[in-house]
């Protein structure tokens, strides 16, 4: 009797075992990306057979399923296609050689066997198969003084890079490599992808050190180390040809196949070029360092000294507010046990770390991430929003590196070096408007340090254009394959034409003969006028009132407040009465975007839903606890959209709102900069109105206030950037939307 049971439970295991297996080789066997296979193909006999009898079949299957970009489940060279509409209904099955359909997975299998034998009957398989990968790095300097650019120069410059290696292979494939080569992909430093948009490089940037690969296939036979002089010295005759840009090849040299430009990198190098006119005595300094040695201070071993005292304290007092917006060292034990033992004098101020570097990135490993959201190009509108990860960067660096004179002027430059693990649009220039303006006088020391708070929105200063470049793309992690350096392994394979210390003269002379125009000095004195006379005041007082919190006095000054209209006065009753029994826990995602108030203990935020127009299998715990208010809420939204709207923050204002299905209910509860997301993602244009005793609690849309108490407001929540300004009182506010899901 033991021993049947034993048997049997053998006989079991084995086949459950048996079933594990070949469950884990379908689902799990050459898969493709983004996809699951399925497990009854990798079972077929006749595929089996046919997979192990032909290696050429197995490598061009490989080679094929590797550079798929087929988003839906492929196993080897069968592709399973299904419909977005019918997904669980009709299901096609496609031969990707010959784009042929069939009603089943065997029948697809059945004839795959057939379709390559006639393609090596054509020979077409033997040349695929014999095909290698290589991947190609370039580096590259670009300059423009072209305002018809349909796009930013980096984009341009990467695009005439390929097509200049594509014209270059094409007119050595006649001589010497055959017509076998195919382009498979490309990427590029400076160029976001992979990357969030808001971090590609912005209009009137110049580079002088760009990184592109170029990933390609050909013979291997007819691709050699003669090949890279030959592109760069063919390459650059091309990039010459070519008129609203300036383009020079400086490298070309053999990467890893697993080397990526734009993901790989883990540092940018930008450097501006700041007149010392613009800054405090800077007439006086131009005419010290004229008539007087100099030596670059980035190389100095004590950076800022000289061999004769400047007239004045602005470069050092503009040295020290670059380095305020630096990013500091997240204090680990060593930072601990040095400032024990530091001088209370030589200890910097504290402050709130938000949040820290994570990725493996180099010497920014340990750094803090600021938010850079009032730095940001206001174009970006939602995308620059606190709330979104891109905003919060690493500034490891920003100090003066050298200071130079232009050829064509007595004009004196100081070199301001920017180094940091991504960069948005204007961020940098905003870096140094602000920096000239602490020097001048016109801000606070610590305007950094407020500005880059994700509680605050702040306007900043935008300087003059055409005097950024890209100094240089590092790869910490990828110095073991010696990138364009040389090495014993790769000294064969990295041909170099210009070197990067050459290029940077050249750019340099680029951007002094370009601003030495009359047109653009008259543009760039306006803007020192206008930054002196009126922006700097303007963004000095948004800084005092965020320092003050409040945008009114004492409660005592205010004037009376008009009472609630009838169609008010049972919502606002409502809101009351759940206030003083306590109001709900506000969720853990909305609690981040929250600021929390002074002499404030009750605040926050909870949802509700229509049930006429919404069902939903979970109901927010808002419409079972407070079923009156639900009734109310929806009820006043459909009096408001009979209203015609005297606010609109949008340009698609149109009377005749629909009716939403949630609404946001708030109860002191001040936001900090941000754009709708989670429940709120893709929705349609969201409704706000305040309700209450309570005096300021605008709200504000991109940057301008509007008046939002018994006046409601009709805005793009999911785009534009909003928050709350200051406000003292009991203050409500309902917001109507409707998710796009």
């Amino acid at each position: 009797m033991l021993r049947t049971i034993s048997i049997a439970c053998v006989t079991l295991f084995l086949t459950l075992f048996n079933s594990a297996i070949e469950k884990v080789q379908g689902l799990y066997l050459y898969p493709s990306s983004g996809a699951t296979a399925a497990p009854s193909l990798l079972r077929t006999r006749e595929f089996r057979h046919s997979f192990r009898s032909n290696p050429q079949q197995k490598l061009l299957w490989l080679q094929k399923l590797s550079s798929s970009t087929t988003t839906t489940s492929t196993i080897l060279h069968a592709t399973t296609e299904t419909s977005t509409l019918t997904q669980l209904e009709s299901v096609i099955h496609k031969c990707d050689f010959c784009a042929e359909e069939f009603a089943s997975r065997n029948a697809l299998f059945r004839h795959i066997s057939q379709c390559t034998n006639e393609m090596k009957e054509n020979g077409e398989l033997g040349i695929a198969a014999n095909l290698r990968r290589y991947t190609l790095g370039f580096r590259f300097a670009y300059f423009s003084n072209s305002s018809d650019l349909p796009k930013p120069e980096a984009k341009v410059a990467g695009e005439e890079i390929q097509n200049a290696f594509k014209e270059a292979m094409r007119q050595r494939s006649s001589k010497n490599i055959g017509a076998n080569i195919e382009i498979l992909s490309c990427t590029q430093a400076t160029i976001a992808k992979q990357r969030h948009r808001s971090l590609s490089q912005e209009f009137g940037c110049s580079a002088v050190n760009d990184v592109i690969t170029i990933r390609f296939a050909c013979s291997p036979s007819s691709f050699g180390e003669k090949e890279y002089a030959y592109l760069l010295k063919e390459m650059n005759i091309i990039l010459k040809k070519i008129d609203m840009i300036n383009i020079q090849l400086i490298n070309v040299s053999s990467t890893l196949s697993k080397f990526h430009a734009e993901n790989s990198c883990t540092q940018f190098v930008y450097k501006y070029m700041l007149p010392l006119k613009w800054i405090k005595d800077g007439k006086e300094l131009e005419r010290w360092w004229l008539f007087s040695e100099n030596k670059d201070v980035g190389e100095a071993e004590h950076p800022g000294t000289f061999q004769s005292q400047p007239p004045s304290t602005s470069l050092k007092t503009l040295s020290k507010a670059l380095k305020s917006a630096e990013s500091i060292t997240v204090p680990n034990r060593r930072v601990r046990k040095r400032l024990l033992h530091s001088r209370p004098d030589k200890i910097s101020s504290d402050r709130k770390i938000e949040k820290t570097a994570t990725r493996r990135l180099g010497t920014l490993s340990n750094k803090e991430r600021r938010a850079w959201h009032n730095f940001a190009d206001p174009a970006l509108q939602g995308d620059a929003s606190p709330n979104q990860e891109p905003v919060w960067k690493v500034l490891d660096r920003a100090r003066l590196s050298q200071i130079i004179k232009n050829p064509l002027s007595n004009e004196v430059v100081a070199v301001i070096e920017f180094r940091g693990d991504g960069f948005m649009p204007q961020q940098i220039r905003r870096i140094v408007g602000v920096a000239v303006a602490i020097t001048n006088g016109l801000l606070p020391s610590n305007f950094f340090e407020v500005a880059t708070k994700p509680q605050n929105a702040l306007g900043t200063i935008l300087a003059p254009g055409g005097r950024l470049y890209l100094s240089d793309a590092k790869y910490h992690y990828d110095q073991s394959i010696k990138l364009f350096y040389g090495s014993e392994d790769t000294s064969k394979r990295d041909v170099q034409e210009f070197s990067v210390e050459e290029n940077e003269i050249w750019l340099q002379n680029q951007i002094f003969l370009e601003t030495s125009k009359a047109k653009l000095v008259h543009l760039e004195d306006k803007w020192l006028k206008e930054m002196n006379e009126i922006i700097a005041p303007r963004v000095s007082s948004e800084m005092f009132l965020v320092d003050q919190h409040l945008k009114v006095t004492d409660s005592k000054e205010y004037i009376s407040l008009s009472t609630a209209s009838d169609e008010y006065s049972s919502t606002l009753s409502l809101l009351q009465n759940i206030a003083l029994s306590g109001w709900p826990k506000t969720s853990i995602a909305r609690s981040k975007v929250l600021r929390h108030k002074d002499g404030c203990e009750e605040f926050g935020s909870f949802t509700i839903i229509n049930p006429e127009l919404f069902s939903s299998s979970t109901v927010p715990l808002g419409n079972n606890l407070f079923p009156d208010l639900v009734q109310s809420v929806f009820d006043l939204e459909k009096y408001v959209s009979t209203q015609s709207l005297n606010n609109c923050a949008h340009k698609n204002c149109v009377a005749g709102r629909k009716l939403s299905t949630h609404c946001a209910v708030n109860f002191n509860a001040s936001f900090t900069p941000h754009v709708d997301s989670g429940i709120g993602l893709g929705q349609s244009l969201s409704l706000i109105v305040g309700l209450g005793d309570y005096h300021g609690g605008d709200i504000f849309v991109e940057g301008i206030a509007y008046p939002i108490r018994y006046q409601p407001l009709e805005f793009d929540g999911w785009k534009q950037r909003h928050w709350t300004g200051a406000y003292s009182g009991e203050r409500f506010s309902l917001v109507w939307f409707s998710p796009a899901h």
